[in-house]
């Protein structure tokens, strides 16, 4: 079962969900693209059904929705520590099925790749709800369906949109209140790709030669290589959004709190997503994708890029000394 909005109705829908969520959604920017007089289409903050892009391919994947590309972990001083306070709402995302596969990969790393989940990517995990937009076509790069990434259960809500409305079919009924009242009801069910135009044959992973990863190409991928960050922006690939942790160091004037005492000094924990593309170890390996596909082919976790570093982040708070070392000997800028 599902219902018919039309335009003003779905901008209801939206207003009564901004109440409660922040609602996000691929997005034009108009003269931002990469080349002169180019849009940039990314996930943002929309209002109405007009602002979402949902007939072209966007040119960044919202995983930094909920793996940030700066994220504070905590605060700390020598005689306490405090984590900031995470937002009021909660994130409603709208997003093809190929993009939730592609969160889905993350929340293996991050939340089942060893012995500790990340407590920092779990606590914004579960902020985040997701409305799938259909796509029975895709675009002219796409291949999700050889990666079996075309179809998905995860989500809350589901719309088939179109100029001046959408159908919707509501999964949580936690959403039901959001529908607005005396919409008519329709019989829909979202419909998933079954073809795409690019069709890519991928090899059974126990019949790949380790001699892929020794190829020549890789040699070809890191003499193009700029360190533009392209691949860490727009790709789901785990191990391309590797975050170290950083000291950020701060001082506040104790003047008048106290009377003579020197400034207070507090220490801030980041981590952030460039750090992998200027990791030495991916410098020498000469590509991120060589060496997630080395792990793939030698079945072995515990070397892989992903496995160490999400295990290296993978702290509480009163943890601070594994911070510390993770920071100290982690490969600098």
């Amino acid at each position: 079962m599902g219902w018919n909005l039309s335009g003003s109705d779905f901008n209801d829908l939206i207003a009564k969900l901004k109440a409660d969520y922040t609602v996000l959604a691929p997005k034009r920017f108009i003269g931002r693209g990469r080349f002169s007089e180019t849009d940039l289409i990314r996930y943002d903050e929309i209002e109405t059904l007009d602002d979402i892009v949902w007939d072209e391919k966007s040119t960044f994947s919202p995983k930094e929705v909920v793996f940030p590309i700066t994220q504070t972990l905590f605060h700390f001083t020598e005689k306490a520590f405090s984590e900031p306070e995470p937002d009021e709402k909660n994130f409603l995302i709208f997003l093809r099925p190929c993009d939730i596969n592609g969160i889905r990969r993350l929340d293996t790393i991050y939340l089942k790749n060893g012995s500790q989940s990340d407590a920092y990517y779990a606590r914004l995990r579960q902020r985040v709800r997701f409305v799938m937009i259909e796509c029975t076509e895709g675009f002219d790069t796409c291949f999700c369906v050889s990666m079996k990434s075309n179809v998905t259960a995860d989500y809350d809500m589901a719309v088939r949109l179109r100029r001046g409305g959408a159908l919707l079919e509501v999964k949580n009924d936690a959403f039901m209140k959001y529908v607005p009242p005396g919409i008519p009801q329709v019989d829909f069910t979202p419909a998933f790709i079954q073809e795409n135009k690019i069709q890519v044959t991928v090899p059974d992973v126990d019949e790949m030669p380790v001699g892929i990863y020794t190829h020549e190409m890789w040699n070809e991928y890191k003499s193009r290589c700029i360190a533009c960050g392209r691949c860490n922006t727009t790709s789901v690939l785990p191990a391309v959004a590797i975050r170290h942790p950083t000291f950020i160091m701060t001082t506040t004037s104790l003047s008048g709190k106290g009377g003579g005492h020197g400034p207070a000094v507090t220490l801030t924990v980041l981590r952030t997503w460039p750090a992998a593309l200027r990791s030495e170890r991916i410098t020498a390996l000469g590509c991120v994708l060589r060496y997630c596909i080395r792990c793939m082919i030698t079945k072995n976790a515990s070397v892989s890029i992903c496995a160490s570093d999400a295990a290296v982040v993978t702290t509480t708070v009163p943890n601070t000394f594994l911070i510390r070392a993770a920071s100290i000997n982690s490969p600098g800028p």
